[in-house]
């Protein structure tokens, strides 16, 4: 019960997504679909089909009425447990995605320098890095 839940989780945030960034859209989502299930047909050719709603009591979509590209989802799985996934808009993902794949070698702090420094009794090399 609970892959089938997670699976239809997954489904639904896919779906979500596929209509945000539809090639006519800008990035948001439809109002409509604030308060809906995930096999709504506000979502349009993006809706999960209904046999697969059988795999779940429920679900609703909640939009971030300031930002309509932020999203919830709530999925109560046949086990009776609550399942949610949240976006937090575009915006959001491409700082995450930046942070991710930032180089961190720079955020030394000069204190830790000095005690590194004062441990290994000279400045530490980075990678990439030569002597002077």
């Amino acid at each position: 019960m609970q892959q089938d839940a997670e699976f239809y989780l997954r489904s639904c945030a896919r779906s979500l997504e596929a209509l945000r960034t539809r090639p006519e859209g800008d990035g948001t989502l439809p109002a409509a679909v604030a308060g809906q299930p995930c096999d709504s047909a506000a979502l349009g050719d993006y809706n999960l089909p209904a046999e697969m709603s059988d795999t779940v009591k429920s679900s609703v979509i909640r939009i971030d009425d300031e930002r309509l590209s932020a999203y919830t989802i709530e999925i109560t799985g046949l086990d009776g447990k609550l399942y949610s996934y949240r976006d937090r808009g575009v915006h959001a993902a491409q700082q995450e995605e930046d942070a991710i794949y930032a180089d961190d070698k720079s955020t030394v702090f000069p204190q830790e320098r000095a005690e590194d420094e004062k441990r290994t009794g000279g400045p530490r090399l980075e990678e990439g890095s030569s002597t002077p």
